[in-house]
């Protein structure tokens, strides 16, 4: 009877495995993975990766995309124009693949994607839109011969403004350039440098001037070395001072004064005949209002009156606690805006002068530590 038991056991026990391993057999069976390719590649739409639905027909560099299609897997290149994909960033299934476009400026373009794979390879329209390189201007445009100062804009890297690949010119004389980001190029202003010299950038696919110029006076009409004002001459040093920054451009007025809530004062107020008669009014828009500041305490809540009693306050604080971070920068605010929809007319004006006043006013109660320098006027460029 033992031996009997035994044997019912052991064939019921390979039955239960048996039964086991044809319920694995149909779990998997029909199971597609879509990771293998029975032909040559088809594409039949790209579209973004977020949304499937819609064809692309332009795309741009760095962008997400999906090539939709059959027989995709098994890759052995893609292309954008004649710039191959690093195929590190593609996921690749049967029926798509997901993907960066490549953040390359291509040297060849026929506004084509190509996909190769191990069993054919097929091509599909799409118009990469490189964006252009963009210079809005030196951070300090009063920088010192031998000190470092960024170019700022958009794409240098993208456009390989290096020192192995590119060149920055100051005038006609050379500059170092130090360190490239994708918003800027430091450089090192060169010894030789001119005042009022343009900044121009080469390289392989570009070939610009930064809009602005190095120490251009051409347009100031306070640069406190000439002060003839009624006030404010108090906060004038030449740099001398105990903590005193490295001066701009000579003399400089540097307030340090603790303001109440809503409490203001003037620091800088005279008259200037140089405006009148001048296009700057009638035609504000053609102009840049710009000035250097450097901060030793940020600007936290106050607002700086900048010119001519408009009515309009410079408050960067609004958007970000300003701070330059002790560095002199230049400040650009396009004369329209500053103007406040006014005209000279309506401006104060005492025997043919023009009125102008620059103060801190408003906000909190906050100690302040700022300078300033170069106010000017200058053409756009």
């Amino acid at each position: 009877m033992k031996l009997k038991n035994i044997a019912l056991f052991i064939i019921s026990a390979a039955f239960f495995v048996s039964a086991c391993q044809d319920n694995i057999a149909d779990y998997n069976e029909g199971y597609d993975d879509k990771l293998s390719s029975d032909g040559p590649p088809k594409i039949t739409k790209i579209t973004a990766s977020t949304d499937l639905t819609t064809p692309l027909v332009e795309g741009e560099l760095a962008q997400m995309i999906a090539i939709l299609g059959d027989n995709l897997t098994g890759i052995k290149s893609i292309t954008f124009n004649d710039v191959e994909v690093d195929l590190s960033t593609v996921y690749a299934l049967r029926d798509r693949i997901t993907l960066p476009i490549p953040r390359v400026i291509p040297t060849s373009v026929n506004n084509q994607v190509k996909v190769v794979t191990k069993l054919g390879e097929t091509t599909a329209p799409l118009v990469v839109n490189v964006p252009p390189l963009v210079l809005t201007g030196l951070d300090n445009e009063y920088a010192a011969v031998g000190d470092t100062v960024n170019i700022n804009g958009l794409n240098f890297d993208l456009y390989e403004i290096t020192n192995e690949k590119g060149k920055v010119y100051f005038g006609n004389i050379e500059a170092k350039i130090d360190t490239t980001t994708a918003e800027y190029v430091s450089v090192i202003v060169p010894q030789g440098v001119a005042q009022g010299d343009r900044i121009r950038m080469v390289g392989d696919a570009a070939d610009l001037y930064a809009p602005g110029r190095y120490k251009d006076d051409r347009g100031i009409f306070q640069d406190i070395d000439h002060y003839q004002g009624w006030t404010g001459q108090n906060w004038f040093t030449d740099g001398s001072k105990p903590e005193d920054p490295k001066p701009c451009s000579g003399l400089y007025t540097r307030i340090t004064k603790t303001l109440g809530s809503w409490e203001w004062f003037d620091f800088l107020a005279s008259w200037y005949p140089v405006f009148d008669g001048k296009d700057y009014f009638d035609n504000p828009e053609k102009y840049n209002y710009k000035f250097e500041v450097l901060t030793l305490t940020p600007l936290k809540t106050k607002g700086i009156g900048l010119i001519f009693q408009t009515g309009w306050y410079w408050e960067p604080w609004r958007i970000v606690e300003f701070n330059t971070n002790g560095k002199w920068k230049t400040i650009t605010v396009p004369l329209e805006v500053i103007m406040n929809g006014k005209k000279e007319s309506d401006l104060p004006h005492e025997n043919g002068h023009v009125g102008f006043q620059i103060n801190i006013a408003g906000g909190i109660s906050e100690s302040i530590d700022i300078c300033f320098d170069n106010f000017r006027i200058m053409p756009k460029e």
